[in-house]
């Protein structure tokens, strides 16, 4: 049964994801992160085509994403692939990306984590 509870925990409601994914919309139009309440940096990223599949989006990644690190890509995502290689200026939170790195570090092996995490130079 506790397998259960924790599994309900770390998976959001269809609701709850519609209400973070909105909230994390809207603080992307200022400066001020929706979940850690704390201002955020503007920076200049580079474009990336991508075209996610739908077990994206019921992945344990996408679900810690919007739970606790919405704002952490150092990069953007368009399904142009003619924007592919442009740069955007974006808010990124500095306590999101701490998050994601402990996120990160707690589920190495996440294949989606792998994918869409910080990018290796």
């Amino acid at each position: 049964m506790s397998a259960l509870v924790v599994g309900c925990a770390t998976s959001p409601s269809d609701a709850e994801v519609e209400k973070l994914a909105a909230a994390a919309n809207q603080s992307s139009k200022t400066d001020i992160c929706n979940i850690h309440h704390v201002r955020m940096q503007k920076e200049l990223v580079h474009v990336e085509y991508a075209h996610l599949p739908l077990e994206y989006y019921s992945s344990a990644y996408s679900h810690a994403r919007l739970q606790s690190f919405p704002h952490a890509r150092e990069y953007a995502l368009s399904l142009n692939p003619a924007d592919e290689g442009k740069k955007v200026r974006v808010f990124v939170c500095p306590q999101c990306k701490q998050a994601l790195r402990e996120w990160l570090a707690k589920h190495p092996n996440d294949e989606w984590g792998k994918l869409m995490g910080p990018k290796k130079v």
